[in-house]
């Protein structure tokens, strides 16, 4: 895993929630995970370029993952 983000993270989930489950990961793991509120797209953008990134998200990707599509 390259990176993982966690987006419109809500304060009750960062101070309750992952302040348990970070006990059990790796320091090599913590260090890929961002946690990140309504005020993410800069961040993402950093790792992501914007063409890859889903609109939805603030990039301007509009099509489908073929990795993902193929599954179904």
């Amino acid at each position: 895993m390259y990176k993982f983000f966690i987006i419109n993270a809500s304060h009750v989930y960062i101070y309750l929630i992952w302040s348990f489950v970070k006990l059990w990961l790796a320091k090599e793991t913590l260090a890929k995970i961002d946690i990140l509120g309504a005020d993410y797209q800069a961040v993402l953008l950093k790792d992501i370029d914007r063409e890859n990134l889903p609109a939805v998200l603030g990039g301007t990707f509009h099509g489908s993952c073929p990795d993902y599509n193929a599954g179904k």
